[in-house]
C-alpha cells in the first residue's frame, strides 16, 4: 500500500517536471529587449520628408529587427526608412525599410540589417518617405531614461514605444541567462550558482521528501 502510493507520488511529480520541460522547449521567445514604453497615444508624429529618433538606446541584447505601433489617420502606413547609429561616433550600424500596405494602430515588424552586436549605445532613427503622415505611438519621457526622442533634432516630451527583437529562443535557452540576471541583486555570498543549486535541489530533494511524508501518512499503527 504504501509503496504503491510513493510510487504514485513520484509519478505525478515527474509527469509534471515533464510537462514543464515540454513548455519551456517549445515556448519561443522572440524579445530582445523592450524600451518599457506604454502605448499611450501617437505621440510623436512623422510628416513626410521628415525623421523621429530614439537616441541614447542601451543595447542590452543582439537584435535583427524592431516593432512599432503606427497610426497613419485612416491610411495605411507610409514607406519608413530605419538606420540605426553608434551614439557616440554617429557611424551607421544598420538599417531597415517598411514597404506600402501595412494596416495602421498594429504592432508593425522591421527587419533590420545587419544584427546590431549586444552592448554599447545607439540612436535608431524613422523617416518618413510615404505620401503622408505617420504617428508613433508613445508615452512620457521618463520611461526609460537615459534615452529620449527627438523629432527633426529637437527634443520630445515622449518615448517613443520600440521593442528590439532577435531569432527565437526557447524559455528553457533563456534560463542560465535568467539566473545571472537574478544574481545581480543578492548578498555578496550568492551567485548564479546558488540558483542552479536550488533547480537541483528541487529536483532531487522534494520528490525524497514527498515520498517520506506519504510514508510516514501510509503507516499502519502497530
Amino acid at each position: 500500500m504504501r509503496s504503491r502510493a510513493v510510487r504514485g507520488v513520484l509519478l505525478a511529480f515527474l509527469v509534471g517536471v515533464v510537462a514543464l520541460v515540454i513548455v519551456t522547449v517549445t515556448d519561443e521567445r522572440h524579445m530582445a529587449f523592450s524600451l518599457a514604453v506604454r502605448p499611450a497615444m501617437p505621440g510623436v508624429v512623422v510628416q513626410p520628408g521628415h525623421v523621429a529618433c530614439q537616441r541614447r538606446i542601451d543595447v542590452e541584447e543582439s537584435f535583427d529587427s524592431i516593432t512599432i505601433l503606427p497610426a497613419a489617420y485612416y491610411h495605411p502606413v507610409p514607406r519608413l526608412s530605419v538606420v540605426v547609429r553608434d551614439h557616440t561616433t554617429g557611424r551607421t550600424l544598420a538599417s531597415g525599410f517598411l514597404g506600402d500596405g501595412h494596416p495602421e494602430n498594429r504592432i508593425t515588424p522591421i527587419r533590420i540589417r545587419p544584427a546590431v552586436a549586444k552592448g554599447g549605445s545607439i540612436d535608431l532613427c524613422i523617416r518618413d518617405v510615404g505620401r503622408w503622415k505617420v504617428g508613433l505611438f508613445s508615452s512620457g519621457p521618463n520611461d526609460n531614461e537615459p534615452s529620449y526622442a527627438t523629432l527633426d533634432g529637437h527634443v520630445q516630451a515622449a518615448d517613443i514605444l520600440i521593442e528590439f527583437q532577435r531569432p527565437p529562443r526557447t524559455a528553457l535557452s533563456l534560463v542560465p541567462d535568467i539566473f545571472r540576471r537574478a544574481a545581480l541583486f543578492h548578498p555578496s555570498w550568492v551567485g548564479a550558482w546558488t540558483f542552479w543549486v536550488l533547480f537541483g535541489v528541487l529536483l532531487l530533494v522534494v520528490p525524497a521528501l514527498l515520498s517520506l511524508a506519504v510514508r510516514a501518512a501510509t503507516r499502519q499503527p502497530r
